[in-house]
């Protein structure tokens, strides 16, 4: 399932997950809504790609949702964002993986393989070797290393990401 308002982006991630994936059946979604129609409809999603920035979606909060009412093995968000703050916030939600659009066809299917054909455990491994060209994000942090460090300060009792904890608890545009 690739629930995107862009279009042409949905056929770009079609295209990588039938070519380059193997799927011989993709579903298309322009808004959140639809793709939870969809999700109603059929059973047996592989992969759920979702964009935070769409129609009917209220960011990272949605992914947890959507987490907790459908299976989905895996579920992976393509975002125009980059910010901290939102693959922080997505990961912590569920989301096997975060790739920003902007990093180019080449890392965005490089990012793919990766969280569709290894598990959760191996994708942070994995990542580090070989999805590393997927640059590093905003403040030096690629999203596996993100995973693990909002890991570290779950743990430790730390609830919001250190940036958030600088402005006051804040988040952008609070």
């Amino acid at each position: 399932l690739i629930a995107d308002d862009d279009e042409y982006f949905r056929m770009a991630l079609a295209t990588i997950l039938r070519e380059d994936l193997g799927f011989s059946e993709v579903v298309q979604a322009a808004s959140f809504d639809e793709a939870v129609t969809h999700l109603n409809k059929a059973k047996g999603f592989a992969i759920a790609i979702f964009d935070l920035a769409m129609p009917g979606i209220d960011g990272p909060a949605a992914l947890r949702s959507i987490r907790d009412t459908y299976e989905l093995p895996k579920l992976a968000v393509v975002s125009a964002s980059s910010s901290r703050t939102h693959i922080l916030q997505s990961l912590e939600a569920g989301a096997h993986g975060f790739v920003s659009k902007g990093q180019g066809i080449r890392a965005l299917r490089a990012a793919l393989r990766q969280i569709h054909r290894v598990g959760p455990q191996a994708v942070e491994t994995a990542a580090e070797q070989a999805v590393q060209p997927v640059e590093e994000i905003e403040d030096g942090i690629a999203p596996m290393r993100a995973r693990r460090a909002l890991r570290r300060r779950h743990a430790a009792g730390d609830e919001q990401p250190r940036s958030e904890q600088q402005r006051g608890g804040h988040g952008p545009g609070q």
